[in-house]
């Protein structure tokens, strides 16, 4: 697996209040995260959301997590939003593919929340809106 390009930008919302990430596009690949015991890092397996502009939490145009979890749910949506596409006629489905391609002109906007702490997290995602 491809490492990610530096600097990494890890986000830790608050357990319980819902946020929302216009996602431009994501890809996957290894980070480095830093963590309290020896040896200090480690590599984990990333997702990155390119967002349309800086986000709420720095200055870089992405945000960083390493839940597998968040992961897996996010492909979710790309493929369920995919087979919509398949299921419509051509005229309209090219509409739909344009709209909710993972590489967009528009932003998806995704509303997550962050369940638990440490190793029992789990996020719940939502797609806000889909043309």
């Amino acid at each position: 697996m491809e490492w990610l390009d530096p600097p990494y930008q890890f986000f830790h919302p608050e357990p319980g209040l819902p946020f929302i990430l216009r996602v431009v596009r994501y890809e996957v690949g290894q980070a480095m995260r830093e963590v309290d015991d020896p040896p200090r890092t480690i590599v984990r397996t990333t997702i990155r959301f390119h967002l349309p502009g800086p986000g709420g939490w720095g200055l870089r145009p992405y945000v960083d997590f390493t839940n597998r979890g968040l992961m897996l749910r996010v492909v979710d949506i790309y493929n369920e939003l995919i087979d919509r596409w398949l299921r419509r006629p051509e005229q309209e489905g090219v509409k739909v593919l344009e709209a909710t391609s993972p590489v967009r002109g528009r932003p998806l906007p995704l509303e997550l929340t962050r369940r638990g702490r440490g190793l029992d997290t789990m996020y719940e995602v939502k797609v806000l809106e889909v043309a």
